[in-house]
């Protein structure tokens, strides 16, 4: 083969990569993608700074580039478990749900202090978030070992 059957070969496979790519790209730009971690919050005095409680809080991640509608965020058993524990209002009052987050952007519900006991108590190991369009995500907790 002569150098520009070569080229010709090398120009062909980086148009083919290319078009791969930027295919993907096109589908995974309209799609709704979420991400969800559980956290844990110390809840400090203002004047001393000192710690007064602790509190768990689940953050929902727009990691897509549609924005998105968060109806719901919850505890449950498992990862397809039926019995849930859903956060009804956030206990710090910044977030009222339904909120709208936009591309890139993040929110954390807290739980009232003594839902810490009741997520224990019922053993929940994972935590979600719902849509307004349908999609749920499930994460698991990950306790810190300490």
């Amino acid at each position: 083969m002569e150098w520009t059957n070569w080229l010709t070969l090398g120009i062909a496979v980086l148009g083919a990569t290319l078009g791969v790519f930027n295919a993907v790209w096109l589908i995974r730009k309209d799609t709704v993608r979420i991400s969800v971690r559980s956290r844990m919050l110390a809840i400090t005095v203002p004047q001393t700074g000192h710690v007064d409680y602790f509190t768990m809080a689940v953050e929902v991640v727009n990691v897509g580039h549609l924005p998105v509608t968060i109806t719901e965020v919850a505890f449950q058993d498992g990862r397809f478990a039926s019995a849930r524990y859903p956060i009804v209002q956030d206990h710090l009052g910044l977030v009222t749900l339904p909120v709208r987050l936009d591309a890139r952007s993040s929110v954390s519900v807290a739980t009232p202090p003594d839902f810490v006991a009741v997520v224990d108590a019922h053993q929940a190991t994972h935590c979600s978030a719902v849509t307004a369009c349908g999609v749920k995500v499930v994460s698991k907790i990950r306790w810190k070992k300490g």
